[in-house]
């Protein structure tokens, strides 16, 4: 692991900065925090799940691409793109173009499988960074195998086992961040998403992918065959949980229209907006006042002779309910305190107020 590399992780359990540990013969045998917590590193591999405990969605996915390492994830695959009559290169090949990669960018890739799409990433990064991690360690062997035996050296590649949520990687560290099937399957999506967003910088992108039949096919017998014979495939396009920090939402769909692909670029926080910009005519007022400055129901007569009175003052009915309701609450404040009553008893009472 080179040292320039060691400043863009920290520690999922206490986002520390990182140092590395050796075993007195210059190999780097671990990686641990400022706490004391401490992750593995095998040939070149940190551990960040060593010891944790997964949550369920997160563990099984793991044992499933453990156990599917090797020729059987390579079987599905070549299934996948035959039974779609899809040619595998083009549709990688597209799908990284929208990422728009360019020399000397720093990319993370999440769930990088046997590193078909980081093979070709790798390609692109002339003089870049590549950071590459799954959460099954079998998916990063077969990646890592793949990558060492690439021609060019000169794009560096770190690996990594880790989840998506949290990710083990400072704030604002990548140009682009890319994931491609298996989100679904994470055990909280709304929460790695946002975690995508943090660890870009601002006006990065990001893209991800999973498998979705497109909205117009779910009720077409062809959306039914697709969704029984994978029941992902049922799976909604998680719009919904991106953060609020995004931009230029792109979706997509592709590969027989059955898997989504979601771009957008990193900003600071939600769009900006002026909440204090007033609306002309009869209403006014503003998205502000309208929002934060509800009061209780009134009868319908009432708001009727309020629109009323704002009209016959030519006035908006936000600038006359606001005089109206300050002109009262102020005499108010001012009017002493009811005098008390008598009661049946004979004791004096004040009035409750209702």
């Amino acid at each position: 692991m080179r040292q320039s590399a060691l400043g863009v992780y920290r520690s999922p359990i206490t986002g520390e900065p990182l140092s590395k540990a050796g075993d007195g013969s210059g190999a780097i045998v671990e990686i641990r925090d400022l706490s004391g917590n401490r992750f593995p590193m095998k040939d070149g591999v940190i551990d960040f799940t060593a010891g944790a405990i997964l949550a369920g969605p997160d563990n099984d996915a793991r044992r499933s691409y453990d156990a599917q390492a090797g020729d059987m994830y390579e079987n599905a695959m070549r299934w996948l793109w035959q039974a779609f009559n899809e040619d595998e290169a083009s549709v990688r090949n597209a799908t990284l173009d929208r990422l728009d990669l360019r020399p000397g960018h720093r990319v993370l890739e999440i769930g990088c499988g046997s590193g078909s799409d980081s093979e070709l990433i790798a390609r692109r990064l002339t003089g870049g960074e590549l950071f590459v991690q799954d959460i099954s360690e079998q998916m990063v062997r077969l990646c890592q195998k793949r990558l060492d035996n690439l021609p060019r050296s000169d794009v560096a590649v770190e690996y990594s086992i880790a989840t998506a949520c949290p990710l083990p990687f400072e704030d604002a560290s990548f140009d682009r961040v890319f994931h491609f099937g298996g989100l679904n399957m994470f055990s909280d999506i709304g929460g790695s998403l946002r975690e995508m967003a943090r660890v870009t910088k601002r006006g990065g992108k990001v893209l991800v992918g999973d498998e979705s039949v497109g909205p117009w096919l779910r009720r077409s017998e062809y959306g039914k065959i697709v969704m029984n014979n994978n029941p992902l495939c049922a799976a909604p396009a998680p719009l919904d949980k991106l953060p609020e920090n995004v931009r230029d939402v792109g979706l997509n769909y592709v590969i027989g229209s059955t898997f989504y692909l979601i771009s957008f670029t990193v900003d600071d926080g939600p769009p900006t907006i002026d909440l204090d910009l007033p609306h002309q005519g009869a209403r006014g007022g503003t998205m502000r006042t309208r929002y934060f400055g509800q009061l209780e129901g009134v009868t319908l007569e009432a708001k009727q002779m309020a629109i009323e009175a704002a009209k016959a003052s030519q006035r908006s009915l936000h600038v006359w309910l606001d005089e109206a309701v300050r002109e009262k609450a102020s005499q108010s404040r001012m009017e002493p305190p009811p005098a008390p009553i008598e009661s049946r008893d004979g004791d004096q009472r004040t009035p409750s107020k209702r």
